[in-house]
């Protein structure tokens, strides 16, 4: 892969951004090959994603862990270097279900979607899909206490790849 596509529909429990759920960090080395990296963040973050740059976390071992590009696209690996989440916000124009993207009223959605919001990440799911699919933040409460918030970010995630025991 030699670029991200901001404008790429959002598959949930499948893809965004032009990456695929389960892709291995190899896939990507082209996009990583000028990143700036470190093994912690850098305080202030958000001084470093908004250059827009490419920014990659690594461990102690120096496996990468996570990559931003920029303030709008944030992809999470596990041990096995596979891809277990897409995170969006600000700029990306991609939607779910060619109807919903960043900006969205958040109850359209619901309507589509029985929202459950989990106040433990601040995050609201389509009713049973937790741990494998989508999420979408606002204003990080619940729809009955906002129920004007628009999406603000959104993820396509498979939390049962997050950590998994090397090969």
């Amino acid at each position: 892969m030699t670029h991200i596509d901001m404008d790429a529909a959002v598959i949930s429990g499948q893809s965004a951004a032009g990456f695929e759920l389960g892709m291995n960090v190899r896939d990507i080395e082209l996009l990583l090959s000028t990143a700036d990296r470190s093994n912690r963040l850098p305080a202030p973050i958000n001084v470093q994603l908004a250059t827009g740059r490419t920014f990659v976390v690594t461990n102690a071992a120096g496996r990468v862990r996570t990559v931003f590009f920029g303030e709008h696209v944030r992809l999470g690996f596990n041990d096995r270097d596979e891809l277990y989440c897409i995170a969006m916000s600000g700029g990306y124009r991609g939607l779910y279900l060619a109807k919903f993207g960043i900006g969205s009223p958040m109850k359209d959605l619901n309507e589509l979607h029985s929202l459950e919001f989990d106040d433990g990440d601040e995050m609201n799911y389509p009713e049973g899909q937790l741990a494998c699919g989508i999420s979408f933040g606002g204003s990080s409460v619940s729809l009955e206490t906002d129920p004007a918030q628009m999406i603000s970010c959104m993820t396509v995630h498979d939390w049962s790849r997050k950590s998994v025991t090397p090969v």
